[in-house]
């Protein structure tokens, strides 16, 4: 007699408590409820709906922790590997965040057009950003600028740091891949010869027009690129005259890349399917049909389940065997970035 719950038209569930206080809510996925029971606990609930789907819900739910509103949209989002640390691009400028207690820790400014992506270096010491007009920005964590390049002509798809030596990873409009030495303020050192070097150390044509999406895979230390032309390739750096291996080409651009956390799996966004592939072969395993263009991806730990951001102002999360919609999340704009925590 402590708690009752709800299920409503609005395809959300919620638990309230005897003094009307909201326990907890969840969106139960994207059909319409069509059967719901509350056990005799309290603590916990069935639901049905149009997709033929029985989910059970429990309570107390662990609290939503929302971060610091923003000014304006989010236009680049990253995590760290461990999901404890994020960033977020708004306004020309990038925020550091704690997850632990949804606080911002830092703020990076110095862009001069609207921040498309952004990476942290795996020890954590160094945030870098890809801006609209093809710079490249780097900051250490106190937030001292510590580099800009104009690394990319049209805007910059991509960063990402390699996970052990100190280069960063850049994709750009031109269609170019480009490896950076770090630091990126250091004047570059004179090589046997007493010549200068150039500032990057990798430097090649990954797709025919735009780059789209880039990633390295930490297991094998290759690059994974989405273009405009419909492609994505996988790149061994040191040897770019030809990909390792290619998809496509696509029925669209993919706009988003997600690898499985074993590395096993790669995970696409083309157009309103989300696209999986097995990298060792190359084989499709799966196809998930979306109502809405697919924005981004992240795999859960075990790699059942993935989370999807949309264009039309949804995060779900799926099984990734059939499809099926666990639990949905509604938001006030295009979702441009979702991380299943790894723990």
């Amino acid at each position: 007699g402590n708690v009752w719950a709800t299920a409503g038209a609005d395809k959300q569930l919620r638990f309230f408590g005897a003094d009307g206080k909201q326990l907890a809510s969840y969106g139960t996925g994207t059909a319409d409820i069509t059967g719901f029971a509350l056990r005799a606990d309290g603590n916990s609930a069935f639901t049905t709906s149009a997709d033929g789907v029985l989910r059970f819900w429990q309570t107390p739910a662990q609290p939503a922790r929302t971060f610091p509103a923003l000014k304006d949209a989010v236009t680049a989002f990253h995590a760290s590997a461990d999901g404890n640390t994020l960033l977020y691009a708004s306004d020309k400028a990038v925020t550091l965040g704690t997850v632990s207690n949804a606080a911002a820790a830092g703020t990076f400014a110095g862009a001069k057009e609207n921040v498309e992506c952004v990476a942290l270096s795996p020890d954590g010491s160094t945030v870098a950003a890809g801006s609209a007009d093809g710079s490249v920005l780097v900051w250490d964590r106190q937030g001292k600028a510590r580099g800009e390049v104009p690394a990319h002509v049209g805007g910059v798809a991509g960063v990402t740091f390699h996970p052990s030596a100190p280069v960063l990873f850049t994709a750009g409009a031109d269609g170019k891949v480009k490896g950076w030495n770090l630091p990126l303020d250091a004047k570059p050192a004179k090589d046997k010869g007493g010549k200068e070097p150039g500032r990057t150390k990798y430097d090649f044509a990954a797709h025919t027009g735009k780059a789209t999406a880039l990633l390295l895979n930490p297991a094998t230390g290759q690059l994974v690129t989405a273009g405009a032309d419909k492609l994505i390739r996988v790149w061994d750096v040191a040897k770019p005259e030809k990909p390792v291996r290619e998809f496509g080409p696509l029925a669209a651009p993919a706009s988003t890349l997600a690898l499985s956390r074993d590395n096993l799996v790669l995970a696409a966004g083309v157009g309103k399917d989300v696209v999986l592939w097995t990298l060792a072969d190359g084989k499709e395993v799966a196809k998930l049909p979306q109502a809405g263009d697919v924005l981004a991806l992240s795999f859960s730990a075990d790699k059942t389940r993935l989370l999807i951001g949309r264009a039309d102002d949804v995060a779900l999360l799926v099984e990734v065997a059939t499809g099926t919609v666990i639990q949905s999340f509604a938001h006030a704009g295009a979702v441009r970035g979702v991380v299943a925590h790894p723990s």
